[in-house]
């Protein structure tokens, strides 16, 4: 298995950071057009007379791709954009995320 390495960030790689990074308001309306749609059907709503206190864990999930909810306009105004760190199974649970999310920040001073 190969090592894993994890470098600051590079003038050089602002091209690919445009290329792969979504402002939040750009992601949630991908979201809603090419995402949701398809969970909802396949992952029902939870029964709106069942309690939220009996959902189940599934339930619970459903239950966030059906609302609505968006990020409020002021927020996005001032923080347009969100991170997401998504590693390959064969780098997860090793703590690689939160060093990628540390030096991120460390390179932001």
């Amino acid at each position: 298995m190969s090592q894993a390495v994890i470098r600051p960030y590079r003038a050089s790689d602002l091209d690919d950071l445009y290329r792969v990074c979504l402002l939040t308001k750009e992601f949630e309306k991908r979201l809603e057009t090419d995402w949701w749609p398809a969970l909802r059907d396949r992952y029902p709503a939870p029964p709106a007379a069942l309690p939220q206190d009996q959902w189940t864990p599934d339930q619970r999930a459903a239950s966030f791709m059906h609302a609505q909810g968006t990020t409020p306009d002021g927020l996005a105004e001032h923080y347009p954009s969100h991170l997401h760190i998504n590693l390959v199974p064969r780098l997860q649970s090793r703590g690689l995320g939160l060093v990628t999310f540390a030096m991120d920040l460390r390179s932001a001073d």
